[in-house]
C-alpha cells in the first residue's frame, strides 16, 4: 500500500532560519502514488516548485502503469532562500484531487 496527503495544494517546508537570507540550491526529490484503484485521467494535477511549474498534466496512474506503484521525480537547480513551496493544482477535469506521498529536499 501506499500512503499520502490527497487533496493537497500547498506544502511549505523549512530550510533556513529566516534570520538568514542567503539562497541555496537544491535538488528536490517528490514520490507519488495513486493508492485507489482508479483508471487514467482520474487524478491529473500540476506541480510547481518556487512558483515554477515542474510538472503539467501529471496523471501518476498513467505514469506509473498501475496503482499502488511508486513514482518518483527529481529536480535538481532548484533555489531556495528560507522555505520551499510545493504547489499542486488539479487539472480541468480531473476527478480526484493532486496527492503527494514524500518529499525530499538535499541542498548541492
Amino acid at each position: 500500500g501506499a500512503s499520502g496527503a490527497e487533496g493537497i495544494q500547498r506544502v511549505t517546508v523549512r530550510l533556513a532560519d529566516p534570520a538568514d537570507e542567503s539562497e541555496a540550491i537544491y535538488s528536490v526529490r517528490l514520490v507519488f502514488s495513486e493508492p485507489e484503484d482508479v483508471g487514467e485521467g482520474a487524478r491529473v494535477f500540476d506541480v510547481a516548485l518556487q512558483g515554477n511549474t515542474v510538472l503539467t498534466g501529471f496523471d501518476i496512474r498513467a505514469v506509473a502503469g498501475g496503482v499502488r506503484t511508486t513514482v518518483t521525480r527529481t529536480f535538481a537547480g532548484v533555489k531556495a532562500g528560507v522555505e520551499l513551496r510545493v504547489d499542486l493544482t488539479s487539472s480541468a477535469g480531473s476527478k480526484r484531487g493532486p496527492i503527494l506521498c514524500g518529499l525530499e529536499c538535499v541542498a548541492e
